[in-house]
Parts: structure tokens; sequence; C-alpha cells
């Protein structure tokens, strides 16, 4: 039997992997009150947590000797684990749950690199387990991820600079000027890393600009997946979602709020969108 499993920063909702039996590791979240795993609580409550923290909380993956507790549960004694994880070049979870699986069944479990966080991996860990419930081996699904990985393009607005502020990726000068001319920054996932690709004034602003660039770097693909994600905007996530229906007109959409691990670093106000040519 092959199984299917990824971690926190897939964003997935929680229908969607008990639909599709999607095993979800959970991380560590470090908060005023104490260091606390991310299904331990709603990721709801998360965001009246961030209000009231004096720094932003740091997250941090589960240990090895927690990845292989959880591995040898789920790949027991003959079972096939593919485990979709988060950008090597963002997280550390490919290097601790790689080095779970070698020394565990390096022949039976593969921690596959998704190039992304978020609806990025997410969209590979769904599509994986569709696949394993169709029949397909762990070949045909894997170089299906790598395809995934290389075609797929996600970009979000930050609504606040202050949790960036925070951790020391803005200066004081820069986050003012948000504040005061709100000034947004426009990131987007390229070659495994978040980087800025522009700014924009205000969320609206951000959204038009995103579907302009999605629009531009899927031109000519007829079948597409599309994913927008979300903390604690729901209606501007819906909004943009009917805008890439009606222009898209894509094969699978999703609208999900962002997980734990995702709104500790984003904050609230976030929007982004990720589309996977199919």
């Amino acid at each position: 039997m092959i199984k299917i499993a990824t971690d926190t920063i897939a964003d997935l909702p929680a229908e969607l992997v008990n639909q599709h039996k999607i095993h979800i590791i959970p991380a560590w979240i470090y908060l005023k009150t104490g260091k606390v795993r991310t299904d331990s609580f709603d990721p709801q409550e998360l965001y009246d947590l961030l209000a009231e923290e004096p720094d932003i909380p740091r997250t941090e993956p589960l240990s090895e000797e927690e990845y292989i507790s959880i591995f040898t549960d789920l790949a027991g004694k003959d079972d096939t684990l593919i485990v979709v994880s988060a950008s090597q070049k963002i997280s550390k979870v490919l290097e601790i749950a790689g080095s779970a699986a070698k020394k565990i069944a390096p022949e039976r479990i593969t921690v596959h690199d998704s190039g992304g966080v978020s609806l990025w991996q997410g969209f590979q860990a769904l599509r994986a387990a569709q696949m394993v419930a169709a029949g397909q081996n762990a070949e045909v699904i894997l170089g299906t991820l790598n395809r995934m990985r290389q075609q797929s393009h996600f970009f979000f607005v930050l609504d606040d600079l202050a949790y960036l502020q925070r951790g020391g990726r803005v200066n004081v000068a820069q986050y003012m000027l948000s504040i005061v001319f709100d000034v947004k920054p426009l990131l987007a996932m390229q070659n495994g890393e978040i980087i800025p690709v522009g700014r924009v004034r205000g969320r609206e602003r951000g959204a038009i600009d995103m579907q302009m660039r999605i629009l531009e770097a899927i031109k000519g693909v007829l079948n597409v997946w599309v994913g927008v994600v979300h903390t604690k905007v729901p209606g501007a996530a819906e909004r943009l979602a009917q805008q890439m229906q009606a222009t898209l007109r894509p094969d699978y959409l999703l609208i999900a709020d962002c997980g734990s691990t995702i709104a500790a670093h984003a904050g609230p106000g976030a929007l982004g969108v990720c589309v996977v040519p199919w």
C-alpha cells in the first residue's frame, strides 16, 4: 500500500485531508504561553494569540526522533510512504524527515521536495493521494509531482508588515511607509524561495496584480488547478477566486485558510493565489 503524508505548511483543509486519506505531520510553534504543536489547537485561534504576542512566534519542525516515530507508524513493515515536504530552501522539514527516512526504510520512504509552501505543496500532496486511489505506482506519482513542482506559480500579498518587521525582515522605515501609504509587498515563489517581485497599494490592487502575473505565466495553458489562500480575509479570497474562475475556468478551484505555521509569519490579511498547470 502507498500512503501520502505532508506537513502542516501545506494548508490543506481538514475535509480534503480526511477525504483523500492524507496524513498531516504537525510542527511546533512557540507562543508566550509556551511551546505547542500545531495540531493541538484550531488555526483560527492563532489570530487572536498573534495580537497578544510581543514578538513574532517562532516555529520549528518536529525533531528527527518524532519523525522516526511517525514514519514507523505510517510505513509499518511493508507500506510505501511518500512525504511531500515544504521547500528545503524555506524549511528544515526535508532535511529532518529525510534523515529519519534513511534510518527506518529508505527503500520504502521517499521525502519529496515540493519546491514551495502552502497550496503549492498541498496540491502536490492532493494529486499524489488521487493517484494512489487510481492505482498508480510510486514512480509515476513522483514523476507527476516533479512536473508540478516545475510548472507551478504562486503569488501573494501581505496586508501588515508588522509581522515581518518584528522578525527583522523589514526595517522600521519600510514598515512606517507601508502604514502611511498603504504599500503592500507582492511576493512570489521562485526556485524554492520566496522573493519580492513588486509593491502594490492595497490588497485589492494586489489581487489585480496577481491575476495579471498569473495570466502571463500560464499563457496558452488550458487545464489548471487554482488555489486561493488567505489569513482571515474570506471576502477578499472569495472575490479573487471568482475572478480566477471567470478568467481561467480551472478544472479545480480551492479556497483555503492558511494554517498555523504560515499564519504565524504572514499575519492576518495575507492573500495569495497558486496555479498548477494540469
